[in-house]
């Protein structure tokens, strides 16, 4: 199954203008029809000095939208900040880590 993380670096939705926003997107469409993907995730913000990640965690159902994610992970005053450590030489590290709890097949 293909995935890819999207980021919006000046917001989406709710965090436009405030946030970096942060998205998980699995590509359904080889599921068999009418079942859905019930996933853990984690979206991380990789520290790039001392190793302090910033990540926030859900749980989600994943069928015909198959984004899901964070419009407020975190604020751009903080993620700009120099010494944070997220955002260094125009370079930010993000990862994702998902684990599919199972498959729910609808009738």
């Amino acid at each position: 199954m293909s995935r890819k993380i999207v980021i919006y670096p000046n917001g989406f939705g709710e965090g436009n203008g405030t946030n970096i926003s942060l998205f998980l997107q699995l590509d359904t469409s080889s599921l068999p029809q009418n079942t859905k993907l019930f996933v853990n995730y984690v979206l991380r913000l990789k520290h790039q000095i001392n190793g302090k990640d910033f990540e926030q965690k859900a749980n989600n159902v994943f069928f015909s939208s198959n984004g899901w994610g964070f419009p407020t992970f975190m604020s751009l005053a903080k993620f700009k900040q120099l010494n944070n450590g997220f955002l260094l030489n125009d370079t930010c590290i993000i990862e994702a880590q998902f684990e599919v709890l199972g498959l729910i097949k609808q009738h």
